[in-house]
């Protein structure tokens, strides 16, 4: 049967060539099989190879005659080294249709491989295929086996080309499409990776056994900027995985941030409040500033300033947790300097264990504080407190709009309009109107 491979293949020949292929075997005329169904890889491999070299002693018609013989006869004559490589002969991949000689190496390469000798595998798995006509509906598994192979040895880019030709040989065998999406989605192959698990989640006519999947075709659609499909496998996943509230969160940040759906967004971010943990200080306050954000744009202001009052109380407590971390760092600071002391002054050398561990406690407490620190940054508390104060101003709660533009002023957030704000408003407090 003939058929067109693309380039990928063409490559694949090249690598298949120089290093190896696979096979398929009908041959039980030896006891190999019987090896190799118990285990015993080293024995088969050796009874393989024996009976190769015997078939292959009295196949001479391929056999160049040693040069030591040519050099003999003509050491006296002048030899053209251009003609004789421009006439020369390149020896063709396939040889002949042998059936015998394809088994033997086939199932030499799997023994190899089952030892870990790769090379090995890899050299007998390419001559099978020199003794035997492609098969799609066979040899598909053939290919497989060589991405395998070259998997095992770390060469990715072979094992991808063998896994797609095995693919192109027989895309109904939808787990090739699987493989290779996972593997090509931590490559620069985004696209070709998303193609892959799609069709393999297409394929599928009940639920996915690994609902991971559908989080990496969100993810490899994020980074391409295709957000929409982001949200459809988010979805998906959440349909399977309702309790994942970092996913409920991502969704709503996406749909918020991204694809404007708000309706989705304060849903998801109300399903994750329920559902994150009491501790998960940014997430909780995220999506209530997200929430209050969105009712912000919606023109309902009371509900928007319930929900920042909120998200002030969980940056009360970022505040309360950094003030206490300060305080403990302060404490060990005064500990060590009193450790030190005791080492220099007494030569007291028995507390150098402590001073170590109290060094260890001090570096632990100092690079927390400033996780905590980056934490509350990140909940952009002067942005939450101008949002405030908008909301109460078109609520027309001067006093109230007044005071929280303060406190953004204080931040020194935006802090040239707040000014222009508070002189505003202290006016129209002032004129009554």
């Amino acid at each position: 049967m003939n058929i067109k491979l693309n380039t990928t293949s063409i490559i694949l020949a090249v690598f298949l060539f120089a290093y190896g292929s696979i096979s398929y075997s009908q041959d039980a005329s030896t006891g190999y099989r019987q090896l190799m169904k118990n285990s015993q890889y080293q024995e088969a491999l050796d009874q393989l190879e024996q009976t190769l070299q015997t078939a292959y002693a009295d196949r001479v018609l391929d056999k160049r005659i040693p040069t030591d013989f040519i050099s003999v006869r003509q050491t006296e004559k002048n030899i053209d080294l251009e003609k004789l490589f421009t006439l020369r002969k390149a020896e063709p991949f396939f040889i002949e249709e042998n059936p015998e000689l394809f088994a033997l190496h086939y199932n030499a390469g799997i023994c190899a491989r089952k030892l870990n000798e790769h090379d090995r595998a890899l050299n007998h798995l390419s001559q099978s295929l020199r003794y035997r006509t492609l098969k799609p509906e066979e040899d598909h598994g053939v290919y497989y086996q060589i991405s395998q192979t070259y998997k095992e040895t770390g060469d990715t880019r072979a094992y991808h080309a063998a896994l797609e030709t095995a693919y192109e040989l027989q895309p109904e065998n939808y787990k090739y499409s699987l493989e290779l999406g996972r593997s090509l989605a931590g490559t620069g192959y985004k696209k070709r990776a998303i193609y892959h698990l799609q069709r393999y989640v297409e394929s599928m006519d009940t639920a996915l056994d690994d609902n991971s999947i559908y989080l990496t075709l969100a993810n490899l659609n994020s980074e391409l900027g295709k957000y929409l499909e982001t949200v459809k496998y988010y979805e998906k996943y959440l349909a399977a995985q309702p309790n994942d509230h970092h996913i409920h969160f991502a969704l709503g940040t996406l749909c918020y941030t991204r694809t404007g759906n708000h309706q989705l967004a304060l849903k998801s971010f109300d399903t994750a409040l329920a559902l994150l943990p009491e501790d998960d200080i940014y997430r909780r306050a995220k999506s209530l500033e997200y929430s209050g954000d969105i009712y912000t744009s919606d023109l309902k202001f009371k509900k928007a300033i319930s929900y920042y009052m909120r998200t002030f109380n969980y940056q009360e407590k970022l505040r309360k947790d950094i003030s206490r971390h300060e305080s403990e760092i302060t404490q060990l600071k005064k500990k060590i300097n009193s450790i030190k002391a005791s080492l220099l002054k007494n030569r007291n050398y028995n507390a150098y264990n402590d001073y170590e561990y109290a060094e260890e406690e001090l570096a632990k407490k100092q690079l927390s504080l400033r996780l905590k620190q980056h934490e509350l940054e990140k909940l952009n508390p002067g942005k939450v407190l101008w949002n405030m104060a908008d909301a109460h101003e078109h609520l027309g709660q001067l006093d109230d709009a007044l005071r929280w533009y303060r406190k953004a002023l204080d931040m020194a957030y935006r802090p040239r309009e707040a000014r222009v704000k508070i002189s505003k408003l202290q006016l129209k407090i002032q004129r009554g109107y």
